[in-house]
């Protein structure tokens, strides 16, 4: 499944597709653990996705493992059409 988790929520598909050295860098706000270490939720690297493991990345590491892909559509934010686009996008 990708995106995973909560992750899927804010997940815009487009940041994960092109260049990776292209591609922007986005805040990861479902990071914030109560359990975590004081101070790891606001400075550490986790706090940010640099979208480097994204579509492509995603679907060929479904075939290398013979896994079936699972897209996991972010509705909570960006509108169903843009869920049939990254469809459309995958079998293009």
């Amino acid at each position: 499944r990708w995106p995973g988790g909560c992750f899927a929520d804010q997940y815009d598909w487009r940041d994960g597709i092109g260049p990776r050295e292209k591609r922007p860098k986005r805040t990861n706000f479902w990071v914030d653990a109560p359990e975590w270490p004081k101070g790891a939720r606001r400075d550490g690297p986790q706090v940010y996705d640099p979208n480097a493991f994204g579509t492509v990345e995603f679907a060929n590491f479904c075939k290398l493992t013979g896994a079936e892909p699972y897209f996991a559509a972010n509705l909570r934010s960006l509108p169903a059409q843009e869920y049939w686009r990254w469809v459309e996008y995958c079998n293009s």
